[in-house]
């Protein structure tokens, strides 16, 4: 095995909005709320699952640029910020 640095930035393969709670493990916030869900494609030719952010669903075009992005998914019952990744689009100028 070894480490591959891979980028931060990709292409939009599909997407969807996720209306439904998906069930346990599933952890999110509370009380759930749709959200969008991607296949992202990056430029080392791996598509992999993650959820998109700041973005509105009719907005969004196939093969679009996305970046990653940190954000909180939820707090536990200590009080900890979970963190997770996400993607965001990067809106060119037209």
């Amino acid at each position: 095995m070894e480490d591959i640095k891979l980028s931060k930035k990709g292409k939009l393969y599909s997407f969807t909005t996720v209306r439904y709670q998906p069930p346990l493990p599933w952890r999110g916030p509370e009380p759930f709320k749709p959200y969008n869900a991607a296949l992202v494609e990056l430029p080392e030719g791996i598509r992999f699952l993650a959820m998109l952010t700041d973005c509105d669903p009719n907005t969004l075009k196939l093969d679009m640029d996305v970046e990653l992005v940190i954000e909180k998914q939820f707090v536990d019952a200590e009080g900890n910020d979970v963190m997770t990744y996400k993607f965001k689009p990067i809106w060119k100028n037209a």
